[in-house]
């Protein structure tokens, strides 16, 4: 019988398949509460044990766009991330985007 890697093994993959490189997230949460979920995202990102490389809010008409960079996640993590996000109240969607990024070497 085959075996099927769950997603968190699938998640150590990645750092095998692209060597040299770093995997952040960007976590997308939109809702018409510009303050409440951008401090339930920060504390969330830090209950998780990630940390937060940027963070930008947008207005787009009567809601706010709340994009944050979120680093020292595996992806399994930030999707856990996402959905609890999702899941509050006054939120409206919530998507994450895994981005590798390739690190530049130093010259020899």
């Amino acid at each position: 019988m085959p075996h099927f890697p769950d997603i968190a093994e699938a998640d150590d993959e990645l750092g095998r398949l692209f060597p040299g490189s770093e995997i952040t997230h960007l976590l997308t949460v939109v809702s018409h509460d510009q303050l409440g979920v951008a401090i339930e995202a920060l504390e969330a990102i830090r209950a998780s044990g990630g940390g937060l490389d940027a963070f930008h809010l947008t207005r787009v008409g009567n809601k706010t766009e709340h994009r944050l960079r979120v680093t020292g996640l595996r992806p399994h993590q930030a999707r856990l991330l996402s959905s609890r996000l999702a899941a509050a109240p006054e939120v409206e969607h919530a998507s994450v985007e895994h981005q590798i990024l390739r690190m530049n070497k130093a010259p020899a």
